[in-house]
């Protein structure tokens, strides 16, 4: 009996304590969250009928000092629900010395059309501006380090995000159904990326992937599990040139996405990174030595660019390595050259591109090729080399399984007429149409590919190959 009074003192001086702790002064209310540091939070205003703050409207200023007793009190944070559901607020200006935005702190402000969030903020909780269906621009400070779970969810409004320096992750569904949100920049510093961040953001065409090192993302339907962009329709994804990961999944399904650039820096690709990007069509694949790209153990594995419709593989001139998988299963595939830097070749790397036409490899020495890296692919297919490697190619591994091994400049290279359109004028190639051109030197090199309308090169005589034409011109 003691014992259940003394719990029950305890608790009622434990509720007096905290009790006092809360006060009210300029119009809001306040907990005390340091007496020693004389540090406050904002907090909600508690009413019988549940309303919070009904009376505020407009333009709210929170101040940076407040007093208490004759003490003064420095606001450092915005507390959990402090602000939520109050309808009539169109702008909250926050001070310096806040640090500390938290949960829902302005959930469903509905008309809350602007905030700033001051460089001391360091720490932004969950939903805190989810559902502020007017608000239009938003600026995430280089200190905070973590945007919350659905934080943003909801603000369909929002059309500008700029995410800081410091941020290393972007919580699930941070920023789902942002209808507004036409462009997002992620930067260096994310290293994780959770469940549908941007998905169903149904005006984002443009996303610029800064991000180093980002951890691979998962789909998975059966536990509504999906990639950060699932169901926007982004048409242009741009990879900033330091990138050297790209994550598992993080196009997955990107339905207008046309082409794709993968930087010189990358040096691992995720599985089905680019998978069912049905619109696309070119890969500019610039990665200088990209490691192989992994079949799994689980049977669930898909190579990247998995039931795309890729009909041109652009290889850089200073790629090193072709990675296993990075184009198999390619089956719109026609023609392909690998540039002189090529010394190596993966696995599987153009297994069953089985429309390959013809392929040039313009190493002077054959690179060599992993198991299966041809599988599925005729043999029957011109290769075109440089003609001082034709030997050496006729007697490597792999290589000399093809039968029509052919040097370039001399045998395959007879056909006398361009294409219907393509003219040599004033020494330049005009190409009206847009066909897709490879232009090469005489010493086999390849100079020039691409689709522009007009392209320029240095006077002298080049072997031009454009739709199953191969001829000798002279700019």
């Amino acid at each position: 009996m003691r014992r259940t009074v003394f719990t029950i003192i305890l608790v009622l001086l434990t509720v007096v304590g905290v009790c006092a702790q809360r006060f009210q002064s300029a119009g809001l209310y306040f907990n005390i969250t340091d007496e020693t540091a004389k540090t406050v939070e904002v907090t909600y205003e508690v009413k019988s009928s549940g309303s919070n703050y009904s009376s505020l409207s407009g333009v709210l200023g929170i101040p940076a000092t407040v007093t208490y007793n004759e003490v003064e009190y420095s606001v450092t944070g915005i507390g959990e629900y402090a602000f939520r559901k109050c309808s009539a607020l169109t702008q909250v200006t926050l001070p310096n010395s806040v640090t500390s935005i938290g949960e829902s702190a302005f959930r469903e402000c509905s008309a809350l059309a602007q905030v700033n969030i001051p460089g001391s903020v360091t720490d932004i909780g969950n939903w805190a501006f989810n559902e502020c269906a007017a608000l239009t621009h938003i600026t995430i400070p280089d200190g905070v380090t973590a945007i919350g779970y659905g934080t943003f969810q909801n603000c369909s409004a929002l059309a500008q995000v700029t995410i800081g320096s410091g941020v290393t992750t972007i919580g699930e569904y941070a920023f789902y159904i942002c209808s507004s949100l036409t462009e997002m920049t992620i930067p260096e510093s994310v290293t994780s990326i959770g469940n549908r961040a941007f998905a169903n953001c149904s005006a984002l065409t443009r996303v610029i992937w800064n991000a180093i090192h980002c951890g691979d993302f998962v789909y998975d339907s059966s536990t509504m599990t999906y990639p950060p962009f699932y169901n926007s329709p982004v048409t242009d994804f741009t990879w900033g040139e330091q990138v050297e990961h790209i994550p598992a999944f993080v196009c997955y399904k990107m339905n207008r996405l046309t082409k794709v650039s993968i930087p010189e820096s990358v040096t691992s690709m995720g599985d089905m990174a680019f998978a069912h990007c049905t619109a696309l069509t070119q890969v500019n694949w610039n990665a200088v030595n990209c490691g192989d790209i992994a079949n799994n153990s689980s049977g669930s594995f898909y190579p990247p660019f998995y039931n795309t419709s890729v009909t041109h593989f652009i290889w850089g001139e200073q790629v090193v390595h072709i990675p296993a998988y990075s184009c198999y299963g390619m089956n719109r595939l026609t023609k392909m050259t690998l540039p002189e830097s090529v010394t190596s070749i993966g696995e599987y790397a153009f297994g069953h591109c089985s429309a390959l036409t013809e392929m040039t490899a313009l190493g002077i020495v054959p690179p060599t090729a992993g198991d299966f890296a041809f599988e599925a692919v005729s043999r029957e297919i011109p290769v075109y080399v440089p003609a001082s490697a034709l030997a050496a190619y006729q007697t490597a591994d792999t290589w000399s399984e093809f039968i029509h091994l052919q040097a370039i400049g001399t045998t395959g290279l007879q056909t006398p007429t361009l294409p219907e359109n393509i003219i040599i004028n004033g020494g330049q190639l005009h190409n009206p149409q847009g066909l897709y051109v490879s232009l090469y030197d005489m010493q086999g090199r390849l100079v020039y590919s691409g689709n522009d309308t007009v392209i320029n090169q240095p006077t002298g005589v080049y072997v031009i190959r454009c739709a199953d034409s191969n001829c000798k011109v002279l700019f």
